[in-house]
C-alpha cells in the first residue's frame, strides 16, 4: 500500500519525472496517495463481497500468491525508473 501511495503522488502531480522521482522517494503521503489507498481498499471489499460461489475460499487462497507473482513479472519485464542504484535493484538484478 506504501508503493501504491508513493506511486500515486507522484504520477498525478503532474511535474517533470526528477520531481516525480523525489515525490515518490518522500515518507509523507499525499492527497492523491490516500484517494488511490482508500480507493483500491474498497475495490477489494466489494469484489470479495460479491464473490457468492462455492468457490470462495479457493479465489481468497489464490489471490495473494498471484499478485506476489505479478510483482515477479512485472520486475522482469519492465525497466528499472531510477537511473541511480535503488532499493529495488537488490531484487531486480541491475546491479550496474
Amino acid at each position: 500500500m506504501d508503493g501504491l501511495a508513493d506511486t500515486a503522488d507522484g504520477f498525478f502531480s503532474a511535474r517533470p519525472r526528477e520531481k516525480m522521482m523525489d515525490i515518490m522517494r518522500d515518507s509523507r503521503i499525499g492527497v492523491m496517495g490516500v484517494f488511490a489507498v482508500v480507493s483500491v481498499m474498497l475495490l477489494k471489499i466489494t469484489l470479495l463481497a460479491i464473490i457468492f460461489t462455492p468457490s470462495r475460499w479457493i479465489v481468497i487462497l489464490l489471490m495473494p500468491p498471484a499478485g506476489r507473482a505479478a510483482i515477479v513479472t512485472l520486475m522482469t519485464t519492465l525497466p528499472y525508473a531510477r537511473p541511480d542504484r535503488g532499493l529495488a535493484t537488490l531484487f531486480t538484478g541491475n546491479h550496474s
